[in-house]
């Protein structure tokens, strides 16, 4: 045992006499305290046991109450489960309704009305209808019905809880064994491999005349053969067959019952009836039975003929005869002492049970007079009661102005030229409201008739968020009323200086509410029931004909248009629903107001840019000034692209705008240009019933580039698609196809497009509708007539230069090419000429003098001679002093900066030297013609990155090779972060300061994809320190290298640069400096050519990495003297 000090109680427990003092236990003896201790760990285990049952118990306690929470909240799910399959089948079964109630009802519909039919609380929800066969539903349908068919049965009975799924089951076997013949049909094969169709009509003729159970039978029959015989698949085809078969007897044995079903409604219908019928007649003899001994009470049946199943006793038919005699609201005394009309009046309020039982009651009483006849008291006349009507009749027609029964010209053209009016949402609505019996003081001098009148009724969807989340286009909600139009007309009213009136009454349901017009003599009163809604009652209009002083000619009518007061619920539904064309306008109008008001700030206020104006002008003079030749017609961004029609409107605007000088006033002359072109896309919107009103708000008042395009840059697109809005304008109201308007359109699209070519975009669209309204011909009429508008627009041009025209105007070849932009070069060009302008430029160069030299060094490692050598962003020269003439012969230096290359020029190198200004993003430089492409500290700042390299590839001579380096990662990370942090916490949010820099891993792919190969890399980082952030900034410019992003920050606020420096600080300082860090990537990529140096076989080294070291110490032991190229093993020596 290691025991260095010594330790004589090394071994023993270790007794802790301290404590052992403190409790007052050190006269123990050792013994006593093992027991003790033991004492303890007994009672600790114990605490441990006990604390281990509470434990359990309270996981036990929380898994129960776990179980009962899911035993709970699947009751609960349940039941919602329930309440959306009830939801959903209530919802199928409106759909159902409303199909059949307009007339256009799916098989789906048919057989869910069909199948309900002797379920009472389901069955109500149907009106009646004639039962037929199911089977005839499905009766000549295509396959694609069929398949629908299927679909919407296997749904139906999914969320109908399996209610009846046997007649579901049945009737999808049948369309199922439908859908397979026809399939067959169709595919004109034999009915199946195993049955062939010449054996199949005996199959089939097995299976007729047999019942469902017979059918089960040789179905059990069928598979026990099966299971016999399985390798035989012409028992399998049978029994595919009979299936179907089995459906079909099923449904006709379950139509017969519902047939019967059906037989004892109509007759118990009839036998109600016939019992109400007998006992309005009276011919049950209340009187006797009533006479007769009551304590016998001896039933006695009255059978009615043709009705087995109905009987009515003589005492059930009392207490009905004396509950229709207890109606009756006046007795025959109350009836004798009122006067003739009222009389008259309640006598017509009985109905025809109460008038017979009333009359038989009276004769009973001995009250009933006979009708008086011929043989009458002497000296009294007797006048025929027919006699005497038509006398009355005959009266009135002389007071009359006309008859009224006859529909006059003036009312039939009326009628006429409202139903020409009906939209397809509108329906007539000609349902009068019963009203009480209208007394007038001037009916004994004309008769009273009703009003001729033509009504309308508008309807529609209400897209709330209910009928939005339940229902769809192919499903769509009930319709709701959503306006009505009467036009009631008054030809013949006596007082023309009367107006006719009207007053609305509410109804017993609050939903509905009666309209009731009242106009005069001759006419009665005439009312509606109508939708209990917020209504704004029209303007009365009352027309007169030249001769408006003859009350015989004169014609007056009224109309009501009943719409909403636009209140604010009105609106907020409106403005989703795209049927509402009153919100729509009320929307447009708004909007068009807003439009202007918007417009005319952004001329007063955006700051005019410069893009194409002044082009359009300068191309417009030549034309005005008689250039004729359209290649020699250009500007100041190129030649003239545009058809002649571009031409002739901007001369327009030439002569308006004071030779284009005047940019407000031709920012207002497109303002105007806009807003019509506003008010034709409003029209299209409108007439589409698509789109709802706030996608106009969303389309043009988010739309910084649409007023950009057509009201601040005037560029052309404004007046293309003026010309072609307004050409489908026509198009759609070309109702009648009237090819006049058709043309028209067509000459205004042609138009559109000899302003710019991009509106034939939308040709194949107007073709294509032409074709399907007008037919083939007229498509070939209206190419006709476009065709002549544009000779007609180009004939000064095609006269004097046609082939110019024809190829510069119609040049279908363009191609606009679109390239993404991060730094604007321009600025990178400004900053390398200012900083090479400052007197501490050259001190501020250390970085890029080092990288530099590194990158020379590199080409001293290459093995052959560069006869060409390009440097791409030389700057003043950092790569070239450094390189010698034994490994270059002639150095190309290119750069965006002519202060940097004058500055060059003055350098003198050993190699032959030529420098030129120019973009190294684009070099320009032709194809394999250099040597050596070398770039230092220059690329990061290229827009197109995969492009650049492809163009290094393209102009690198076989065998040539790439070499550059780069900025990349996370170079300068410190003064981007507190720059970042700086910023969000002084202006609560950050900028774009340090631009970004390209990843390690994308430069390898990105070579690779342009074509290079044995493509190296390496990485360098160099960190740099500074007295404070200003010192860095300041550095940076004269480097030039500063922020050029497009979407740079433009300033620096002071304070964020003082909160910078102290982040700075705290942060990344080291030692009283502040450190930044560069990291530069290296890389060297050959274009493959037949001396490209090549990578060794995979396995044929001899050194292992370990003994680099020893190689580069002692090369001469492991260089082999007879061949100086390889090298010996280690091993060996």
């Amino acid at each position: 045992m290691n025991n260095p000090f010594n330790d004589s109680n090394l071994t023993d427990a270790f007794v802790w006499n301290k404590k052992l003092e403190r409790e007052g236990l050190t006269s123990l003896s050792k013994k006593e305290l093992n027991e003790l201790h033991q004492d303890k760990v007994r009672k600790n285990l114990k605490e441990m046991d006990e604390l281990r049952r509470n434990r359990q118990a309270r996981q036990s306690a929380k898994e129960d109450l776990e179980l009962m929470t899911r035993e709970r909240d699947r009751q609960m799910y349940g039941d919602y489960t329930m309440v959306e399959y009830k939801f959903h089948i209530k919802q199928a079964r409106e759909r159902t309704k409303i199909r059949i109630r307009e007339n256009r009802p799916k098989p789906i519909d048919l057989l869910v009305r069909y199948s309900v039919f002797g379920v009472p609380e389901e069955e109500k929800d149907y009106d009646e209808f004639e039962l037929v066969d199911p089977l005839t539903y499905i009766k000549n349908i295509s396959i694609d019905d069929l398949e629908d068919l299927i679909a919407d049965m296997k749904t139906y009975k999914k969320i109908a809880l399996h209610k009846d799924d046997a007649f579901w089951d049945d009737m999808t076997r049948i369309c199922e064994g439908e859908l397979e013949k026809l399939k067959d049909i169709r595919k004109r094969k034999e009915m199946d491999e195993a049955v062939h169709s010449s054996v199949r009509d005996d199959v089939l003729s097995k299976f007729k005349g047999k019942s469902y159970k017979q059918l089960s039978e040789m179905e059990k029959s069928l598979k026990g053969t099966i299971e016999k015989n399985p390798g035989n698949g012409f028992f399998q085809a049978v029994l595919d067959q009979l299936h179907p078969y089995m459906a079909k007897q099923r449904i006709k044995e379950r139509h017969k019952e519902k047939m019967a079903l059906k037989l004892q409604r109509i007759r118990e219908e009839q036998a109600r009836e016939m019992a109400e019928h007998q006992i309005s007649l009276g011919d049950i003899k209340i009187a006797t039975s009533m006479k007769e001994d009551v304590e016998e009470k001896e039933e006695k049946k009255i059978v009615l003929p043709d009705v087995d199943e109905i009987q009515m006793t003589a005492e059930d038919a009392t207490v009905m005869w004396k509950k229709v005699l207890r109606s009756i609201p006046f007795t025959l005394d109350e009836l004798l002492d009122m006067d003739e009309d009222k009389q008259e009046q309640e006598w017509s309020s009985l109905n025809e049970a109460q008038l017979k039982v009333f009359t038989s009651r009276n004769y009973e009483l001995g009250r009933y007079s006979p009708v008086l006849d011929s043989d009458a008291m002497p000296g009294i006349e007797v006048i025929d009661e027919k006699d005497d009507k038509k006398e009355l009749e005959n009266q009135r027609k002389k007071n009359r102005t006309g008859d009224g029964n006859q529909m006059t010209a003036e009312e039939a053209d009326m009628i006429q030229a409202f139903k020409q009016g009906m939209e397809k949402d509108e329906e007539e609505f000609a349902e009068e409201e019963k009203i009480e019996k209208q007394t007038f003081l001037w009916s004994d001098k004309y008769r009273p008739r009703k009003p001729r009148y033509f009504n309308r009724v508008h309807t529609g969807f209400d897209w709330n968020k209910y009928n939005q989340t339940h229902y769809d286009l192919d499903n769509p909600p009930p319709k709701v009323v959503q306006g009505y139009r009467f036009n009631i007309f008054y030809p013949d009213l006596l007082d023309v200086t009367n107006t006719p009136s009207y007053n609305i009454t509410e109804c017993e349901d609050p939903d509905f509410a009666i309209l009731r017009f009242k106009a005069g003599p001759p006419y009665e009163d005439i009312a509606f029931k109508i939708v209990n809604r917020e209504m704004v009652r029209g303007q009365r209009r009352i027309l007169k004909p030249p001769q408006a002083g003859d009350k015989q000619n004169s014609l007056t009518w009224w109309n009501l248009l009943s719409l909403n007061n636009f209140p604010l619920k009105r609106i907020t539904n409106g403005i989703f629903d795209p049927t509402d064309n009153e919100v729509f306008k009320k929307v447009v109008e708004v909007h068009w107001i807003i439009e202007i008001a918007i417009c005319y700030f952004i001329i007063k206020v955006r700051a005019y840019t410069e893009i194409d104006w002044s082009t359009y002008m300068q191309q417009t003079e030549l034309f005005l000034n008689g250039e004729r030749n359209y290649s020699k017609i250009d500007g100041d961004t190129g030649p003239v692209v545009y058809p002649a029609g571009h031409l002739w409107l901007y001369s327009l605007f030439y002569y308006v705008t004071n030779e284009g000088k005047n940019i407000i006033g031709g920012q207002i002359c497109f303002l105007y240009v806009y807003l019509l072109n506003q008010i034709a896309i409003y029209w299209i919107y409108g007439s589409s019933l698509k789109i709802p009103p706030y996608v106009v708000t969303l389309i043009t008042f988010l739309s910084y580039r649409l007023h950009s395009i057509y009201v601040l840059r005037m560029f052309n697109d404004t007046l293309a698609m003026l010309f072609c809005n307004f050409a489908m304008v026509l198009m759609i109201c070309d109702k009648k196809k009237n090819n006049t308007i058709l043309y028209l359109a067509m000459v205004l699209f042609s138009l559109g497009v000899g302003v710019k070519m991009n509106i034939l975009l939308f040709a194949p669209a107007i073709a294509l509708i032409v074709f399907f309204r007008h037919g083939l011909e007229t498509v070939f009429k209206c190419g006709i007539v476009a065709g002549l508008t544009q000779i007609i627009l180009g004939l000064p041009f095609l006269i004097s230069y046609p082939k110019e025209y024809i190829f510069n105007a119609f040049n279908f070849g363009r191609v606009f090419l679109y390239k993404w932009t991060v730094f604007d070069r321009e600025t990178k060009r400004k900053q390398r000429n200012w900083a090479v302008e400052q007197k501490d430029f050259e001190l501020a160069q250390y970085l890029k003098e080092e990288v530099g030299y590194r990158t020379a060094d590199k080409v001293f490692d290459l093995k052959k001679f560069n006869d060409v050598v390009l440097d791409l962003g030389c700057g003043t020269g950092f790569i070239g002093p450094n390189l010698i003439k034994e490994n270059v012969r002639l150095l190309i230096e290119c750069d965006i900066s002519e202060n940097m290359i004058r500055k060059n020029n003055s350098k003198k190198y050993e190699m032959e030297t030529i420098r030129i200004v120019g973009d190294e993003e684009k070099i320009p430089i032709r194809n394999e013609s250099v040597d050596l492409v070398i770039s230092s500290l220059a690329g990061h700042w290229i827009n197109d990155i995969p492009r650049w390299f492809r163009k290094c590839f393209e102009i690198l001579r076989k065998d040539g090779v790439f070499i550059g380096s780069v900025f990349f990662g996370d170079t300068l990370y410190e003064l981007r972060v507190a720059l970042q942090l700086a910023e969000n916490e002084r202006l609560g949010g950050m900028g774009v300061h340090v631009s970004p820099f390209i990843d390690a891993q994308d430069v390898g792919g990105l070579l690779s994809k342009a074509g290079f190969d044995m493509i190296t890399m390496d990485s360098d980082e160099i960190e740099v320190g500074y007295p404070n952030v200003f010192a860095l900034l300041y550095d940076l410019q004269l480097m030039a290298e500063s922020n050029s992003t497009i979407r740079r920050t433009p300033n620096l606020r002071r304070d964020v640069l003082i909160a910078a420096d102290s982040i700075y600080r705290e942060m990344f300082g080291k030692e009283g400096r502040y450190p930044a860090t560069f990291q530069f990537l290296n890389f060297i990529a050959w274009r493959p050519g037949p001396s490209m140096p090549k990578a060794a076989k995979r396995g044929s080294q001899n050194v292992s990495f370990k003994d680099l070291g020893d190689v580069i110490e002692n090369p001469e032991k492991y260089v082999d003297k007879k061949n100086p190229g390889k090298c010996n093993d280690k091993k060996e020596s």
